[in-house]
């Protein structure tokens, strides 16, 4: 195939082409070999004076690409060539094309723009016009004007010709499909040629290619090869004219994983072993029958764990009797964190700690981080149960308050108290507990960072390495009367960590969000876990029984490979905080898959704003059937007039609507449809797809 250059002429001066030189007379006439000399030098000159003068008026530089194709089998015509002129042309564009074996084509670039006048002449052997026709087209940027028909009429006796112009065309099969991870699909191509044929590309001319190989790769057969869950585009080209096949790929597998849980999960998920003493420590043992003024070995064990919560050293463990036990438990000496005190039942579950106005906590409780104090203690296999005030005014009481490197494993907290567990400093392990009924929070936990601008701000003094694993949060916030007189957003409260890590949590069925990262949390990560079905608190909006909450934080955070499943408002809410990756999460049957808010939080001594919402990356989720005006929504605040300008990006998610419901929603551009609306109104999505999503 060849592609055919244009040469640019001067009006009044006679044609020139590339190629074989034919020169014309007009119809029926043809130099003799006596005047070939005289005209080449004559068409030399005329050449190089066009070459050397140019157009008075500039031409566009865009241009369209026309595939021209005429069968001219059975007729004398040898050549055809095509002159393009318009009202912006003002030099004709000449293009030559030969006849072989029957077939005249080629491709040829056209200035785009209106009306332009394509007028094609046929020549045979002997310089001879035998046929001429035109016809005028609007001409469009790249490989897909549409195809249309010139007609020429013979000069002579002959027969006439069509010419096609327009494009091959792709046909490809499918045109979407979704690959689970590790699978195989082949995808074919047809070519057409502007005349709608079907024609076999020479080997090599088709080619295949992808634009993600990462998620998924093709080979130059049409195998598609998937790696790795999101979306990809394949790309069938031939001649500049390209086809593609939206394709998803998708790990049903890993998501069905991460709702069932990828450890167990909960209180009483793994069988329970006991702890053994550190090198030099000892056991002491506790039991409802036992007496406090005696030794506290296995045959004389003590009556309170709060007897043996004085005596233990760094290194002990403290083995509990099974049984109902109405106290306060206060630890008085530390451990280290290879010689940690141990506070263990003695069968998981079979130690009952209530009474309803009670606390596990250090002795030198203050509600914030100490110098020194209690620190490295474990509490594992024990339930709380009705153990604290739940009626309490108390700042954060709660029935199990921790502090530095306390490790709390396998207990269940059973509408413990007003809070479940509160956490006040640094290297806190929560693992394998149930936290449900909570009357108002599982879980919260407090870092000093009260004034702080920014992470790098001496008043930020954070939490750090807390980790929150396998851990159910379940029917929590139950009150209908909140103690702080308001309708609040509890349940789970991070205020003030860094590098915080939850995994394998399932949370589920609270009045309030999944999770509430709120203020001056940085360098997180969610990951592995499932929310869905919270609630709002009765009484208040339906948006408060998000999945999960990120309000008022610094980058970075990472939000992977969660499923938000079925929670009232939006799966996930980012509200004025920054440096946030969301990637490769579930959504599905939420209010909103996610929600932007970008409120006023005050200034800085600078007088910037204090937590303003940018620099978001979220890319690589399923996004499937919720209910509000838009998949990802900016729902409330003060917002740029797009957001490429917040640093907000968008990309290669997969959206899956229950019906035709916003895929986008931004302030001032209003509610957007279609994958081509995000993409030219917001700059979002060039690699998104809409496709059908599996649940698991």
């Amino acid at each position: 195939m060849q592609h055919a250059a244009p040469v640019l002429v001067r009006r009044g001066r006679r044609r020139a082409w590339m190629g074989t030189i034919k020169p014309v007379l007009g119809p029926g006439r043809a130099l003799d070999k006596r005047q070939w000399p005289r005209y080449l030098s004559v068409l030399v000159v005329a050449l190089l004076a066009s070459a050397c003068e140019r157009p008075t008026s500039p031409m566009t530089t865009q241009t369209g690409r026309l595939q021209v194709s005429a069968d001219v089998s059975g007729t004398l015509l040898s050549t055809l060539v095509i002159d393009v002129t318009a009202a912006d042309i003002t030099q004709p564009l000449v293009y030559n094309l030969e006849a072989v074996n029957g077939v005249a084509s080629s491709t040829i670039d056209v200035p785009v723009g209106p009306s332009r006048l394509l007028t094609v002449h046929g020549y045979d052997a002997k310089g001879i016009e035998t046929h001429r026709g035109s016809r005028t087209i609007d001409v469009q940027a790249g490989a897909n004007n549409p195809p249309t028909t010139i007609y020429l009429g013979a000069l002579g006796g002959d027969v006439p010709i069509t010419v096609q112009i327009g494009n091959y065309r792709i046909v490809v099969n499918p045109a979407s499909l979704t690959i689970p991870v590790g699978g195989n699909a082949t995808v074919t191509a047809t070519v057409l040629d502007p005349g709608g044929n079907i024609i076999s590309p020479a080997p090599g001319k088709l080619q295949w290619a992808t634009n993600r190989p990462a998620v998924a790769q093709v080979s130059q057969a049409g195998l598609v090869t998937a790696l790795a869950p999101g979306s990809v585009t394949i790309a069938a080209t031939y001649n500049g004219t390209m086809a593609t096949v939206a394709v998803t790929v998708e790990d049903a597998s890993a998501f069905a994983t991460v709702i069932h849980g990828v450890r167990p999960r909960g209180f009483a998920a793994v069988s329970y072993s006991l702890l053994s003493p550190a090198a030099g420590g000892r056991t002491w043992y506790v039991a409802p029958t036992g007496d406090d003024a005696a030794s506290g070995d296995a045959t004389a064990p003590l009556r309170t764990i709060n007897r043996a919560a004085q005596l233990a050293q760094a290194g002990d463990v403290v083995t509990i009797g099974g049984g109902t036990y109405n106290e306060s438990v206060l630890v008085k000496n530390s451990g280290t964190p290879d010689r940690p005190i141990v506070f263990q039942s003695a069968e998981q579950g079979s130690v009952v700690l209530t009474g309803g106005q009670y606390t596990f906590q250090p002795v030198d409780w203050t509600g914030g981080p100490e110098a020194s104090g209690q620190w490295y203690i474990v509490v594992r296999g024990i339930v709380f149960r009705r153990y604290s005030d739940p009626l309490s005014t108390e700042n954060a009481i709660a029935a199990v308050r921790a502090s530095k490197g306390w490790v709390v494993e396998d207990d269940l907290f059973d509408e413990a108290g007003r809070t479940g567990l509160e956490i006040r400093d640094s290297d806190v392990l929560v693992r394998r507990s149930t936290f449900q009924h909570n009357y108002m929070n599982a879980i919260i936990a407090w870092g000093p960072t009260d004034g702080a601008t920014s992470t790098s701000d001496p008043l930020y003094t954070p939490m750090t390495g807390l980790r929150i694993t396998d851990v159910i949060i379940w029917d929590n916030n139950t009150t209908s009367s909140p103690l702080v007189g308001d309708v609040a957003e509890y349940v789970v409260k991070l205020w003030g960590t860094k590098g915080t890590v939850v995994d394998n949590v399932e949370s589920y069925e609270n009045f309030g969000p999944g999770f509430w990262f709120d203020t001056n949390n940085s360098d997180f990560t969610i990951r592995n876990s499932y929310f869905h079905n919270n609630r709002p608190v009765p009484g208040s909006d339906d948006e408060n029984g998000k999945g999960v909450f990120i309000e008022v934080n610094w980058a970075p955070g990472l939000i992977e490979n969660n499923v938000f499943l079925g929670n009232n408002g939006a799966g996930l809410n980012l509200e004025n905080s920054q440096g946030i990756e969301v990637r490769n999460n579930l959504f599905a049957g939420n209010a909103f898959c996610m929600t932007v808010v970008n409120g006023d939080r005050g200034t800085d001594p600078s007088g910037q704003p204090l937590y303003p919402l940018k620099d978001l990356f979220i890319h690589d989720n399923q996004c499937k059937d919720w209910g509000a005006s838009g998949a990802i929504a900016a729902v409330w605040g003060t917002f740029d007039p797009t957001p490429v300008t917040m640093g907000i990006r968008v990309d290669a998610n997969i959206y899956d609507p229950l019906r035709n419901t916003a895929l986008a929603n931004w302030p001032g551009i209003g509610p957007l449809t279609t994958l081509a609306d995000v993409q030219t109104r917001l700059g979002w999505e060039v690699h998104g797809v809409v496709s059908p999503i599996t649940l698991p």
